[in-house]
C-alpha cells in the first residue's frame, strides 16, 4: 500500500505517491470549461437567472467528474493527504465524507496552502510519509 499527498485546486491535481522514499507525481486536470451560453440580445430578468443556474450546475457536474476521476487515483492506498487552495481541498474532503466513506477514513488531514512548485510538494510529500 503507498502513502499519497493530494494538490488540489480548480484547474488540476498533483496526486504524489510515496512508496519507500521515492516520490512519483501525476498531474491530473479537472475538466474544461464548457463554453459560456450565448448571451440574449435583452440580458436581465428572468432570462439572466436561468442562465445562472444553468452555468451553476454545469460547474456542480464538471467538479463532480474531477473529483470522481481523483478517486479513482486512490484506490490502492493506505493513507493520504489533501492539501488546496482555497476551499477545493475542504470541498474534496466532504466529497469523499459524502460518496466514499471508506476512502474518506483513510484521510489524514486536509491543509491549505499557497500554490506550491513541484519540488516544494515532493519535500512536503516526503515529510509527512517518510519512513
Amino acid at each position: 500500500m503507498k502513502n499519497k499527498l493530494i494538490w488540489i485546486d480548480k484547474e488540476k491535481a498533483q496526486v504524489l505517491t510515496v512508496l519507500n522514499d521515492t516520490v512519483d507525481m501525476e498531474s491530473i486536470p479537472s475538466t474544461p470549461e464548457t463554453p459560456a451560453i450565448e448571451d440574449l440580445e435583452k440580458p436581465g430578468g428572468a432570462t439572466e437567472i436561468i442562465k445562472d443556474r444553468k452555468v451553476l450546475e454545469r460547474q456542480k457536474q464538471q467538479t463532480k467528474q474531477f473529483f470522481d476521476t481523483l478517486t479513482s487515483h486512490l484506490e490502492d492506498t493506505k493513507r493520504f493527504t489533501i492539501i488546496g487552495t482555497a476551499e477545493m481541498g475542504q470541498h474534496f474532503a466532504s466529497y469523499l465524507e459524502e460518496q466514499q466513506p471508506d476512502l474518506s477514513a483513510k484521510l489524514t488531514e486536509v491543509l491549505k496552502s499557497d500554490k506550491l512548485t513541484e519540488n516544494q510538494l515532493k519535500a512536503k510529500a516526503r515529510e509527512l510519509y517518510s519512513s
